[in-house]
C-alpha cells in the first residue's frame, strides 16, 4: 500500500475510528430491518435450465395435458389385517372426512369414493347411471376388493398389491390468479423465442409469480402442518367410538369391533417443498448458533483473551448481518442451493480477521522482544494497527479476488440459482474485505486489546504449526511420492464419481419424510413424474393434405361425395402398437406405475364386460361420458396433436438407477421393440428437465475449472511478478480440488444441485492459503536468504495464522454433521476436509516445492 494512501486510510478511517463504529451501527440497523424479508425459494421452476429446449417443449405440453392442482398423498397402513377389514375401512373413512373438512382442501380421493365398474347392469353407454363406490350399501364388498385390486389405476396409485397400504390423494385449492399468470408467461416466452421483445412484461410477470408461490408455499405450510395434527391423533387415539356408526357400510354381519389401529405418512411435492425449506431454516437456526458457539470456544483456547474473541465475532456477525439485509432489502433470490452463504461468509471473514489479528500480535511481540529486525521502541497503538493493514493488504485483495474468481465460475452453468450463488458469495468476499479493513481496524483502534505479559524465552511454546516444517523437512522428497498417491486415489474416485439428483437421499433414513418418500416409492408406484409422448407425424401431415384438397375443390361445380377422409386417430391397430409401447416402458427397470390411453381402454373394458371392438373404439372421442371425461381422456390422448402421453412414475429410491440411461432406454427400447421413429418419442417432465440441468451443471464445472486455474495462475503470477511461484502456487489448489471431488466418487456422493458448489468452495480455500503463506516466505527470505530458514520463520508466523483459521473453521463446520438434512451433513463434510487438504498443501507440499524449486531470487 502507497504511503501517500496508507496517510489519507490514516486520517480518514483510524483518526475518525468512532465515526466509523458509528456509520457501521447505522448500517447494522438498516441490514437488521430488512431481515424480516428473508426467504427461501424452493421452487421446481427455480432449478431449470431457462434456455432448455426440453422445458420449452415441456411447458407447451402442460398448456396441452391438464395435469391438474397440487397434491398430497396421506398413507394409511392398518397394524392388523389388510385395508378391506371393515374396521380398517371406517378408520380410513374418519381419516379421509376428516382431511376432506380441511379449509384448503377441494377434494380428496381414494378407493371410497372412486367409480366402481363391476355392477352387473353396467355396459358402456350407462357407466354413470351404474358406477358404485364402496360407501354405497349394495356394493359386494368382495367384488370391489377384487376389482380394485386389479385396475388399471387404482392399482400401485391409491393400493398396494397386497392391499396392506392405500392412500388418500388430498387435493389443495390451486390459485387462479398464478394460474393465469403462468398461461400468460409461457405464451410471452414463446412470442419472445420467435423475436419479439418482452423482457420487462415477463420480468414483472415473473415477480407476482414469485410472490403468489411464496403465498402457496405459506398456505400449503398450514395445511400440512393441520394434516399431521389429524395423523398425530389418529394413531394417538384411533376413536373407537366415533368410527362404529362408518362400520356399517362394509360390515354386513355386525361383528364387534376391534380398536383399529394404522400407520400413517404424508408424501407428495408440496410436502417436499416445505420440508426442505423447514430443514434448512432449521439447520441456519440451530446449528448456526451452535457453529458460533464452537468457534468462539476454539478461538478462546487459541488466543485466550476475551478481547481478541470478541473483536473477531463482532466483524465476522456484522458481515453477515450486512449481506443478508442487502440481499433481503433488494429481494435477492436465496434458494436452499445458496442457503449455506451466510456460514461460508463468516468463514472468509473469520480467515481475514484471524491474518490481522495474528499479524498485529506478531508485530507487537516483535517489536517488545527486539532483535535483527525489530530494534526500535514499540511504536503507538494505531501505527501498529496502521503497519498491520499495510503489510496485509495485497495479501488479502490477491485472496480475496481469486476467491472471486472461484466463485463466479458459477456463473457458467446457466441455471439461475447457481448463478445468483456465485454472484451473492461475490458480494460476500467484497463486503468481508471491506469490514476487515475498515472497520475491525477501527474496532481495534477504539477498543485496543491488551498485550498478555509475555513468556520468558525458554518458557514459550513453540507454535504447533512448527511440527509441518519438520515434517516436510524429514520426508523430504518422499512427500512428493505421498503426494502422488494422493493423486492416483483422486483421480480413480472422480472416474467413479456420479451426476445424479435423488431428493429421496437428502434425508435421513429415520426422518418421516424419507420414510414417508419410501413408502410410496416402493408400494405405491414411485415418485418421481416423467412422461413419455408418442406422437404419429402421418397422420398431420395426411389431415393437412385433406384439409387442402376440400378447399381447393369446388363443390358447386364438381362431384365431393367421395373425398377421401383423414384416418382417425385411435384405431385397433394402433391401440396395440400403444399396448406394445407400455408394456416395453413398464418392463424398464427403474419404472413404477405407468398411466396411458391403453389403462383408459382397460378400465372401460371392466364397464364393457369385455374388451372395446372397432365401431366402439371410434366413438370413444365423442361419447366418452362427461364425468370421466378429464380423470381418464384428456390427459392421455391430444386428437389435435395426433399423439399420446404416457404418464410415468419413478421408483426413485433404486440405489441402480441412473436417470440419464433410464431416459435413454425408454427412447431406444420404443424404437427398437415397438418399431417407432425417433421423431415419434419425446420424453419430458421434471426428471428430464433436472437430469438436463444436471449434465450442464457437471459439464460447465469441468470447463470452467481449467479456465478459474489459469485465471489464478495469472492472477498470482501478476501479485509476485513470477511464472514460477505462480505455478508453485496453483499446485496445491488443484490437489485440494482434485481431492475433495475424488473423496466424493469413493464415498458414493453423487455430484447435485447441492454438492457442485464444493468444488468452488475447495478451490476458493486452498488458493487463499497459498498466497498468504508465499507472500511470507517471500519476505523471510528477503530477510534471511536461506530457502530453510525461511520456511522455518513462515512456519512460525504465517504458518500460525494458517493453523489457527483452517482449525476454527473445520471444528466449526464438523457440527454440521449432526443435522438430518444430508446436504448440510456434506457440505459441513466436505468444507472440513476441503480446508484440512488446503492447510496440509499450504504447509507441506508448497514448501517442499519451495525447498526444491527455489524460485526467489536473493536480494
Amino acid at each position: 500500500m502507497a504511503s501517500s494512501v496508507l496517510n489519507l486510510y490514516d486520517r480518514l478511517i483510524l483518526e475518525r475510528s468512532r465515526v466509523i463504529i458509528l456509520f457501521f451501527c447505522g448500517l447494522l440497523a438498516l441490514a437488521a430491518w430488512q431481515l424480516p424479508q428473508f426467504s427461501l425459494d424452493a421452487s421446481a421452476d427455480s432449478l431449470l435450465l431457462e434456455d432448455d429446449a426440453d422445458l420449452s417443449y415441456y411447458r407447451e405440453m402442460r398448456m396441452h395435458y391438464p395435469s391438474g392442482d397440487e397434491f398430497l398423498l396421506v398413507t394409511f397402513q392398518p397394524k392388523e389385517g389388510d385395508v378391506f377389514n371393515p374396521s380398517n375401512l371406517a378408520l380410513f373413512k374418519k381419516l379421509q372426512d376428516e382431511l376432506a373438512a380441511l379449509e384448503s382442501v377441494k377434494a380428496t380421493n381414494s378407493i371410497l369414493n372412486l367409480p366402481l365398474l363391476h355392477h352387473e347392469k353396467m355396459s358402456l353407454t350407462q357407466v354413470e347411471e351404474y358406477s358404485r363406490t364402496l360407501l354405497d350399501e349394495d356394493v359386494d364388498l368382495e367384488k370391489a376388493r377384487t376389482e380394485i385390486l386389479s385396475h388399471p389405476f387404482y392399482l400401485e396409485q391409491l393400493i398396494d398389491a397386497d392391499a396392506k397400504t392405500t392412500a388418500i390423494q388430498v387435493v389443495l385449492y390451486s390459485d387462479p390468479e398464478l394460474t393465469k399468470l403462468v398461461e400468460k408467461r409461457e405464451v410471452l416466452r414463446k412470442e419472445q423465442d420467435e423475436g419479439q421483445d418482452h423482457s420487462a412484461e415477463i420480468a414483472d410477470i415473473s415477480l407476482q409469480i414469485k410472490t403468489l408461490n411464496q403465498k402457496q408455499v405459506e398456505q400449503s405450510e398450514k395445511t400440512i402442518d393441520q394434516i399431521r395434527t389429524i395423523l398425530k391423533e389418529l394413531e394417538i387415539n384411533p376413536g373407537v367410538d366415533g368410527v362404529k356408526a362408518a362400520v356399517k357400510p362394509f360390515d354386513k354381519e355386525e361383528q364387534p369391533i376391534a380398536k383399529p389401529e394404522a400407520e400413517t405418512f404424508l408424501g407428495g411435492v408440496p410436502m417436499i417443498v416445505v420440508d426442505m425449506v423447514r430443514f434448512v431454516q432449521r439447520d441456519l437456526q440451530v446449528f448456526g448458533g451452535v457453529v458460533v458457539f464452537f468457534l468462539v470456544l476454539t478461538l478462546s483456547l487459541i488466543f485466550r483473551q476475551f478481547g481478541w474473541v470478541a473483536l473477531a465475532l463482532s466483524a465476522c456477525v456484522s458481515t453477515s448481518v450486512l449481506l443478508t439485509g442487502f440481499l433481503s432489502g433488494i429481494h435477492f433470490p436465496i434458494t436452499v442451493i445458496s442457503s449455506n452463504f451466510v456460514s461460508l461468509i463468516f468463514i472468509i471473514t473469520l480467515s481475514m480477521i484471524i491474518h490481522l489479528i495474528v499479524r498485529f500480535r506478531e508485530l507487537r511481540a516483535r517489536y517488545e522482544v527486539g532483535g535483527v529486525d525489530y530494534t526500535k521502541e514499540v511504536p503507538a497503538h494505531k501505527e501498529l494497527v496502521k503497519q498491520t493493514v499495510q503489510q496485509m493488504f495485497w495479501p488479502c485483495v490477491y485472496t480475496s479476488l481469486t476467491t472471486v474468481v472461484a466463485f463466479m465460475s458459477l456463473a457458467f452453468s446457466r441455471i439461475r440459482p447457481v448463478i445468483d450463488f456465485g454472484i451473492m458469495m461475490s458480494i460476500g468476499i467484497l463486503c468481508a474485505f471491506i469490514v476487515s479493513f475498515i472497520f475491525f481496524p477501527a474496532l481495534l483502534k477504539t477498543f485496543p486489546v491488551k498485550q498478555k505479559q509475555q513468556k520468558a524465552k525458554g518458557e514459550q511454546r513453540a507454535p504447533f504449526s512448527l511440527i509441518f516444517a519438520r515434517m516436510t523437512q524429514g520426508l523430504g522428497n518422499w512427500l512428493y511420492v505421498i503426494i502422488l498417491g494422493l493423486v492416483g486415489f483422486s483421480l480413480f474416485g472422480l472416474s467413479i464419481l456420479s451426476v445424479e439428483n435423488r431428493f429421496i437421499d437428502y434425508f435421513k433414513d429415520d426422518t418421516e419424510i424419507s420414510k414417508g418418500m419410501k413408502l410410496i416409492d416402493r408400494q405405491l408406484g414411485g415418485t418421481t413424474p416423467l412422461d413419455v409422448v408418442i406422437s404419429f407425424p402421418e397422420l398431420a401431415k395426411q389431415a393437412q393434405e385433406v384439409a387442402a384438397l376440400e378447399d381447393e375443390r369446388d363443390c358447386f361445380v364438381e362431384d365431393c361425395s367421395e373425398t377421401p377422409e383423414a384416418e382417425p386417430l385411435l384405431t385397433m391397430a394402433r391401440i396395440e402398437t400403444l399396448r406394445k409401447a407400455q408394456q416395453t416402458i413398464e418392463s424398464i427397470r427403474g419404472v413404477g406405475k405407468v398411466l396411458s390411453i391403453v389403462s383408459t381402454l382397460d378400465t372401460l373394458a371392466i364397464a364393457n364386460k369385455g374388451p372395446l371392438n372397432g365401431v366402439e373404439v371410434a366413438l370413444l372421442d365423442t361419447a366418452f361420458p362427461d364425468e370421466f371425461r378429464d380423470l381418464l381422456w384428456n390427459p392421455y390422448i391430444s386428437p389435435d396433436r395426433y399423439e399420446f402421453r404416457f404418464s410415468l412414475r419413478i421408483i426413485d429410491s433404486d440405489p441402480e438407477l441412473v436417470r440419464a440411461d433410464l431416459i435413454r432406454d425408454i427412447q431406444t427400447r420404443l424404437e427398437n421393440e415397438v418399431g417407432l421413429q425417433p421423431d415419434q418419442v419425446k420424453v419430458a417432465g421434471m426428471l428430464k428437465l433436472y437430469n438436463n440441468m444436471l449434465e450442464s451443471l457437471f459439464d460447465s464445472q469441468i470447463r470452467t475449472l481449467g479456465v478459474v486455474f489459469f485465471a489464478i495462475l495469472i492472477m498470482v503470477a501478476l501479485l509476485f511478478r513470477s511464472l514460477r511461484l505462480a505455478v508453485v502456487a496453483l499446485l496445491p489448489n488443484i490437489l485440494a480440488g482434485i481431492f475433495v471431488l475424488g473423496l466424493m466418487g469413493w464415498f458414493g456422493v453423487s455430484l447435485d444441485i447441492m454438492t457442485i458448489t464444493i468444488a468452488a468452495i475447495c478451490v476458493g480455500m486452498a488458493v487463499d492459503n497459498s498466497i498468504h503463506y508465499i507472500y511470507r516466505f517471500r519476505e523471510e527470505y528477503a530477510l534471511v536468504g536461506d530457502y530453510d530458514k525461511a520456511m522455518w520463520r513462515s512456519h512460525g508466523s504465517i504458518g500460525r495464522a494458517l493453523y489457527y483459521t483452517s482449525m476454527t473453521i473445520i471444528v466449526g463446520f464438523s457440527i454440521l454433521m449432526l443435522s438430518s438434512f444430508k446436504p448440510t451433513i456434506y457440505f459441513g463434510f466436505f468444507t472440513s476436509v476441503a480446508m484440512c487438504m488446503a492447510l496440509l498443501g499450504a504447509l507441506t507440499f508448497l514448501p517442499r516445492l519451495m525447498l526444491t524449486l527455489k524460485p526467489l531470487k536473493k536480494k
